[in-house]
């Protein structure tokens, strides 16, 4: 009887002990990292600026960015950045027009607005608007790959900068969209295309 007890008892705490253990979430976090760093991202925004008539590709622009940053909307078109703090920018070519098409993109530095590829891009650290101080890091190398579902995005990168530098990051979320294609498409001045940090 007393072999019962025990045998009941342990089993008890076996469930107990099991039950309070829960699977490991292997999801990254949306952030990037750069010198050892990371660096949070909260929000991101897919800006339209239409067909990239010199090949059929479709100009979307991509970015990512911290809480830092607030972005003002006018008439349903962002107007102004205010705040301090990280953001990353693509400046993507799709082979379908108005969305991002699942794949891996890779940086073309001859800028040839190929399908699957980017170019034009930056990443800002600790960077004030009002001041216009803080890191500013130009891409010259690297991939993102998109996987979509329906307004949801995840988004993973692997970039190099014009140091030679390392910058790696996740982001998975929706993202919020703008339509410029009617405003003159690549060579329209879309607030990060003039920002360009």
């Amino acid at each position: 009887m007393k072999n019962l007890i025990y045998l009941f008892v342990g089993a008890l705490i076996l469930s107990v002990y099991f039950s309070g253990c829960k699977k490991k979430d292997d999801t990254p976090n949306n952030s990037f990292k750069y010198e050892d760093t990371e660096y949070d991202l909260s929000q991101g925004f897919l800006e339209n600026y239409g067909l990239w008539d010199q090949v059929g590709t479709y100009n979307i622009d991509l970015s990512l960015a911290s809480s830092g940053f607030t972005f003002y909307e006018v008439d349903g078109e962002i107007d102004s950045i205010s705040g301090t703090g990280h953001l990353i920018y693509f400046e993507t070519f799709s082979p379908s027009a108005g969305k991002l098409d699942d794949g891996d993109y890779t940086f073309d530095a001859t800028e040839s607005g190929t399908a699957f590829t980017f170019d034009l891009s930056s990443v800002v650290i600790d960077f004030n608007i009002l001041t216009e101080t803080g890191t500013v890091l130009d891409i010259n190398g690297g991939t993102l790959t998109i996987k979509a579902n329906g307004d949801e995005y995840e988004v993973s990168f692997d970039l190099t900068n014009t140091t030679g530098k390392k910058i790696t990051g996740f982001f998975k979320g929706k993202l919020k969209s703008y339509d410029y294609s009617g405003i003159g498409g690549r060579a329209s001045t879309g607030l990060f295309k003039s920002k360009r940090f």
